[in-house]
């Protein structure tokens, strides 16, 4: 299992209110290792914040 911190901006034109919406959280990924390296095999991400337009 690996875990990596995000955050992330998005942009989008909207009618009404702000064209933004942040947010934040974790990835972990499920990992494994074969003759060739290691390989992601799975992934969850977990916001744990926003703000913004959604």
């Amino acid at each position: 299992m690996c875990t990596a911190s995000f955050q992330a901006t998005h942009y989008k034109k909207a009618e009404f209110g702000s064209p933004l919406w942040r947010l934040g959280g974790t990835y972990e990924f499920a990992l494994v290792r074969g003759a060739d390296g290691w390989r992601i095999t799975g992934v969850v991400m977990t916001a744990t914040w926003g703000e913004g337009n959604r």
